[in-house]
């Protein structure tokens, strides 16, 4: 899981562009509270500027919402 910070049009050639996101990627899902809730709890850690990313648009599966405990 990540928070996309924001989409860019990443200029490859003169006549080549690529949207990525910049993403800051979460922990690992707690395994206890995954299995205790059947698999619909997914409790991770937000770890902010420390693990950013920059991926392809195209790899973003689906869109969550990750509310703070």
């Amino acid at each position: 899981f990540g928070e996309v910070y924001y989409y860019v049009l990443l200029k490859i050639s003169q006549d080549v562009m690529h949207p990525v996101a910049m993403v800051s990627i979460y922990s690992e899902p707690d395994p206890w509270l995954l299995i205790e809730s059947s698999y619909t709890l997914y409790s991770c850690v937000y770890r902010g500027n420390d693990n950013l990313l920059v991926i392809p648009v195209k790899h973003i599966t689906a869109v969550v919402g990750m509310v703070p405990h």
